[in-house]
């Protein structure tokens, strides 16, 4: 039987391959399989170690969020910019001709056009379109199966997933 301290050692070098996305998944599984450890500890040290990795994925999530925010202020700062030099530029009459840097040519462009509806309800009929979108009531559909109903096409399956 390993001793403690090399049941946490052998969770930790598991825990780095997990991080570690050249290893596939079924290296990991086989890692835990050969464990050496009675089924109580084993579980333990799984539950540290699910816990742990679900730790990761909520501190991703929390970094993704930061940098999305971090993304939107400096999307904000760079339409600032831009639009200082758009009336810059059209301030000194060099919106169409620009001006040629080392960098490259800065001038204004137009945007394709773009529709702006004002009035949805003024607009003449033949420029409205009708869709028809059939969809499945998959509430219904399952209460029904769920009451013992047959119905072709669909049936429930029973998943089963890990609590810890």
């Amino acid at each position: 039987m390993p001793t403690l301290y090399e049941l946490t050692t052998n969770y930790q070098n598991i825990l780095a391959l997990v991080g570690d996305e050249s290893i596939p998944d079924y290296e990991i599984a086989d890692a835990i399989k050969v464990l050496d450890a009675d089924i109580e500890t084993k579980c333990s040290n799984g539950i540290g170690l699910l816990q742990q990795i679900k730790a990761y994925e909520s501190s991703i999530d929390n970094e993704i969020k930061r940098l999305q925010a971090v993304k939107k202020r400096f999307a904000s700062r760079r339409e600032t910019i831009e639009s200082i030099y758009v009336e810059g530029l059209t301030a000194i009459g060099k919106e169409t001709t620009g001006v040629m840097t080392e960098r490259g040519l800065m001038k204004v462009k137009k945007n394709p056009p773009r529709l702006v509806i004002d009035d949805e309800y003024k607009i003449p009929r033949r420029f409205i379109k009708t869709t028809i979108v059939e969809e499945v009531d998959k509430a219904t559909l399952k209460s029904s199966i769920k009451s013992g109903e047959q119905v072709d096409g669909a049936h429930l399956e029973q998943g089963v997933r890990l609590s810890y």
